[in-house]
């Protein structure tokens, strides 16, 4: 089960790994808290992400992603910049500062989204992936949480960027789904069913079958399933019986 880190997140100004320095909190996620923080070194404002120092095996994860995605350039997928630990091991990942909100956010508040600009998401995020696979990568965790529409300064129109790539391979069972997080119980309802039966052999099509449900999602407005307690996504999954009104 994971735990908070135990860095003194609610203090501003808390030095991580010798040169960023915690500004203000961006937000909690299933698997840790998310700070906008300076790199004094550079003097460049970065998100600093930490997670759960009580599970190793995320931890691992985390460490492997940040070396592949290090080498990993594309328009569509968040700069990633560092890795490190603290002192008392909680690790922590260093990426672009984004200025927007998740796609998740979006359809809050609209509700669905037009065929265009669902069809432009859409491309975009597809194009990531391709990235993705042809580094020989899995998102494993493809989701309207880690979809963000980033707007740089200036710009007309906001830009995908995928986030928590190569952070998948949860079952079973996600940990009693982190202490049921909302962002933790939504993403079951993305995962594939060899996800859902804990297969460790996930592939690109893992990531594709997300892909299809977040087309829905921007589509529709809900997801396909929505509604189903968890242990009924496999019994979903096997019958294709979709909730009402989808």
């Amino acid at each position: 089960m994971s735990t908070r880190p135990t860095i003194e997140l609610g203090k501003r100004g808390t030095l991580i790994g010798g040169r960023y320095r915690l500004l203000y909190p961006l937000g909690e996620g299933s698997r840790g808290f998310v700070w906008a923080a300076l790199n004094d070194a550079a003097g460049r404002e970065v998100a600093l992400k930490l997670f759960s120092s009580a599970d190793p095996e995320l931890r691992e994860r985390v460490q492997r992603s940040a070396r592949c995605l290090g080498a990993l350039q594309h328009e569509r997928i968040v700069e990633h910049y560092d890795f490190g630990e603290t002192a008392d091991g909680t690790p922590y990942l260093v990426t672009q500062l984004l200025q927007g909100e998740t796609l998740a956010d979006t359809l809050k508040t609209k509700g669905w989204l037009s065929q265009p600009e669902a069809a432009r998401f859409g491309r975009d995020i597809a194009l990531a992936l391709d990235a993705i696979h042809t580094s020989r990568m899995v998102h494993g965790n493809l989701t309207s949480w880690n979809v963000f529409l980033h707007r740089e300064s200036g710009a007309k129109d906001t830009a995908v960027k995928l986030l928590d790539i190569g952070l998948g391979e949860r079952p079973p069972w996600f940990d009693s789904l982190l202490m049921a997080k909302e962002e933790a119980v939504d993403s079951v309802m993305y995962m594939s069913p060899e996800q859902v039966r804990g297969h460790q052999d996930i592939d690109h099509r893992a990531d594709i079958w997300a892909l299809g449900i977040v087309m829905f999602e921007m589509l529709s407005g809900a997801r396909p399933f929505a509604g189903l307690r968890t242990r009924f996504i496999q019994r979903a999954w096997s019958t294709g019986t979709s909730s009402p009104g989808t």
